[in-house]
């Protein structure tokens, strides 16, 4: 620090151009600066087996590998004919729709219960009556249209016609086009649906992009508090410094210091070295956390500048001297707090580990302005006093703020004349803290991101609530030897349970949308060859499997294509994908469970994706990441204070002393979040 407080003392203005000069270069990168175009997506962990099983879906089948469902939410009056029919055309005018027609999965039409209740009944959507309606829900139990007519409407007696809500799906395939295709579908369904007189009834839709949207709404809405929060923090300078300049000089230091980050975050960003990717709801707060840390940098280095300044020392000397002292302050608590935040890097959630990279960049800014920026400033500012016969002296920041020294007097001589009770009391809040935090539940949910009065969280809430869950697709990828007997045999298996209500999950809520056996008994019914070998899936030697898997390829390449890819060495993909309707993380679970022991076998390993089933996935990262992430943050907190103390007063002992404090407040912090 010795050099750097010489620095600012005999070459003020060198620093502050030196600094600004960065502040243009680094600020260069906000035009840089880019948001992450699919917040969900951003974050799969990294090496894990979700992540290869995303890449193969991209590689091997980029025509059907990836689907989405736009959920359709209705509240009201969802039998009265005329809006059954206003619903069916508008579907169709979604259907024919330029924006939405590419993407649109033309093996899986559009399922609302307008088009179930029309079909039932038989007749078109446009002459439905109430005795058509009633006659659709009178269809025999055992009706598969039936069954889904049921599953897609509530009230409490849909028979009678008494029914207040509905939901529909629409599903999307993004095949080769990028996922920004399938945001602007997403979006333009929504917008012809909400925009659509549909009779007595809301509507809503629940996708990908509706939840990002609404992300976007709450965060322009939350912008508001930050100016809320910059005008207090300038109300707290204010009271604390009582000098307009001083206030003037810290703010400028945290405007600078918000720039470097974001600048730096542009320039390693996706349209720069690509080390960090875009923005997230995780790295918007960081600007945030960076306001409360530089405030005390610029309060210690200006606190300690009128202290000296106070003894009569000449401006250039006090500020070498708080630089040199509160500056290694100052430093050690950046080391320490940038050191801490690294450890996210080793995270393997992509925003976490970006999160760590760009705190640590601006934990460094915000010590090299507020050491350096601030005392230079400051220097200038009082030569010029100086040189019209004006008084340097202000009072101590504690002196301004009232009753601030008695309350710290108070803590002090607390400590020295009774330190067995504080230590006692600290030890007995700590060990209860750490009591309560024991169990403190991880989850990941996309309702974590928006405030709990958002349409879209208004609509999901409703959709759980009623429904049992929100619908998707869930797309299990099996890497294998697909010809292996064995492996064969589990994935014809696999999908016979999945066809069986009894079986399955009651998170399956219908046939298996595409799979290799599917397909294999779908062309056996007009193929003689496939016919023919159709059982070696469940009983065939190796040649017969290979055989049928050739009469398959022969008689429908571009469906086989869609649904197997052939590797070298057996290092086969295949797909099986099911709609679902989940309810939060326990059903997910299940239902990963329930994959895991269907499909146990060696030489292939299943993978289930899906938007409904990301959360789980992050949340178990997380579980697994927190505890080896707090362990290594403390251990280098412990580490680097430990040396430093060894080093500078031959007393290393202090550095564990310094460091009990943080595990109590860490423990203290988990346990409001039980």
């Amino acid at each position: 620090m010795s050099v750097w407080a010489r620095l600012v003392a005999e070459r003020p203005r060198l620093v502050i151009v030196g600094l600004l000069a960065l502040s243009i270069a680094l600020g260069a990168g906000l035009g840089r600066s880019v948001e992450e175009p699919d917040t969900l997506e951003a974050f799969i962990p990294r090496g894990t087996e979700l992540g290869v099983a995303l890449q193969r879906l991209d590689e091997h089948f980029p025509e059907s590998g990836r689907t989405s469902v736009v959920q359709i939410v209705l509240r009201g009056e969802v039998l009265d004919t005329g809006h059954l029919a206003a619903l069916a055309r508008t579907v169709d005018t979604l259907v024919a729709d330029p924006v939405v027609t590419p993407v649109l999965d033309h093996d899986q039409p559009p399922v609302t219960h307008a088009a179930l209740i029309a079909d039932l009944a038989g007749v078109a959507p446009d002459e439905l009556t109430p005795a058509a309606v009633a006659a659709a829900f009178a269809a025999p139990d055992d009706d598969p249209r039936r069954a889904l007519l049921d599953a897609l409407v509530a009230g409490p007696d849909p028979a009678a016609g008494r029914a207040d809500a509905a939901i529909g799906g629409i599903q999307l395939k993004r095949g080769d086009r990028p996922v920004t295709a399938v945001a602007a579908a997403e979006r333009r369904i929504d917008e012809i649906l909400t925009g659509t007189d549909l009779g007595p009834v809301q509507v809503g839709t629940l996708s990908e992009s509706t939840f990002e949207d609404a992300t976007d709404r709450a965060l322009v809405d939350s912008q508001v508090l930050f100016p809320v929060a910059v005008l207090a923090i300038v109300a707290i300078l204010a009271l604390v410094y009582r000098a307009v300049d001083d206030v003037l000089i810290t703010f400028s230091g945290m405007i600078l210091t918000s720039v470097w980050m974001l600048g730096a975050g542009g320039w390693l960003g996706p349209r720069g070295a690509g080390v960090v990717g875009g923005s997230t709801p995780v790295s918007i707060i960081i600007p945030v956390l960076l306001i409360g840390l530089t405030v005390d940098y610029g309060l210690q280095t200006t606190g300690r500048y009128r202290e000296v300044v106070a003894e009569g020392v000449a401006p250039a000397r006090a500020a070498a001297a708080a630089v040199r002292s509160a500056g290694a302050a100052v430093a050690l608590g950046a080391v320490t707090t940038a050191v801490s935040f690294l450890t996210s890097v080793a995270s393997p959630l992509p925003p976490i580990g970006d999160f760590g990279i760009l705190a640590a960049i601006g934990i460094a800014a915000g010590f090299l302005i507020m050491t350096g920026w601030v005392p230079a400033l400051r220097l200038l500012l009082d030569r010029r006093r100086g040189r019209h016969s004006a008084s340097l002296y202000r009072a101590g920041i504690l002196d301004n703020v009232p009753g601030a020294s008695r309350v710290l007097r108070g803590l002090v001589r607390t400590g020295t004349h009774h330190p067995l009770a504080v230590l006692a009391a600290t030890l007995v809040v700590g060990v209860g803290a750490a009591v309560l935090a024991v169990g403190v539940d991880t989850r990941f949910d996309q309702s974590d991101f928006l405030p709990p009065d958002s349409p879209f969280i208004v609509d999901l809430r409703f959709v759980r609530e009623t429904f049992g869950g929100a619908d998707s697709t869930v797309t299990a990828v099996i890497v294998g030897d697909v010809a292996d007997p064995d492996v064969a045999r589990h994935l014809a298996g696999l999908d016979l349970a999945l066809r069986d209500p009894l079986s399955r999950p009651s998170s399956i809520v219908g046939d298996p949308q595409a799979s290799l056996p599917g397909l294999v008994a779908e062309l056996a019914a007009s193929d003689p060859d496939v016919a023919r070998l159709a059982d070696a899936l469940v009983s065939g030697e190796r040649d017969r499997v290979e055989a049928l898997l050739d009469a398959v390829t022969a008689a429908a390449p571009d469906r086989t294509r869609a649904l197997l890819d052939r590797g070298p060495g057996g290092d086969d993909t295949t797909l099986v994908v099911a709609p679902i309707r989940l309810d939060g993380e326990g059903p997910a679970r299940d239902l990963l469970d329930w994959f895991d022991d269907r499909f146990d076998v060696d030489g292939a390993r299943l993978t289930l994706t899906g938007e409904l089933i990301l959360p789980v996935v992050v949340s178990d990262a997380v579980t697994r990441g927190q505890t080896r992430a707090t362990l290594v943050t403390v251990a280098a907190a412990l580490v680097i204070l430990v040396a430093y103390f060894g080093l500078t007063r031959r007393r290393p002992v202090l550095g564990l002393v310094a460091v009990t404090p943080v595990l109590v407040v860490l423990t203290l912090v988990l346990t409001t979040m039980r």
